[in-house]
């Protein structure tokens, strides 16, 4: 294996325990204490259209904002 071969297997190698490190982490229970927005509800200036799903990192929402005039995705952690 060439020095360029060998870089290449090096960050292949980070890569892989990165993704293990992320994959062995412990699901986060988001909002468990918290409740879920409802359709109607606001937050801020948006108003709430959908639950679209929740995982690790947090709940998402479809989510109306009127300054846009368009519907936006909503992220809460």
């Amino acid at each position: 294996a060439d020095g360029a071969g060998r870089q290449t297997a090096a960050a292949l190698a980070a890569i892989a325990s990165i993704g293990a490190a992320f994959a062995a982490a412990p699901a986060r229970s988001v909002g468990a204490d918290l409740p879920r927005l409802v359709p109607g509800a606001s937050w801020g200036p948006l108003r709430i259209v959908a639950f679209t799903g929740a995982g690790r990192y947090g709940d998402v929402y479809r989510a109306w904002d009127p300054a846009l005039s368009r519907e936006v995705a909503l992220k809460l952690t």
